[in-house]
């Protein structure tokens, strides 16, 4: 066991959906590599509210982060 291990974060399920994907949106910008990386690592693309990660090109609207649930993550902080 490391016990210098630096911190990680997981991204957990939406246990609310019946899907068992990791879903993931985009917003204001459509970046390939982003994508690419998502799928590559078992996320699926979705545009509804249930998604586990949201990829922003800026800083997003507060309703957005006011509204999270606990498995859901932003790329950007205001």
């Amino acid at each position: 066991m490391l016990t210098n291990a630096p911190p990680t974060l997981g991204y957990a399920k939406n246990h609310s959906v019946e899907s068992k994907d990791i879903l993931y949106k985009v917003l204001r910008g459509d970046t390939k590599l982003v994508r690419s990386i998502f799928e590559a690592h078992g996320f699926k693309y979705t545009e509804s509210h249930e998604w586990n990660m949201l990829w922003s090109s800026g800083i997003c609207k507060n309703y957005l982060y006011e509204g999270l649930n606990e498995y859901q993550k932003i790329n950007h902080f205001p």
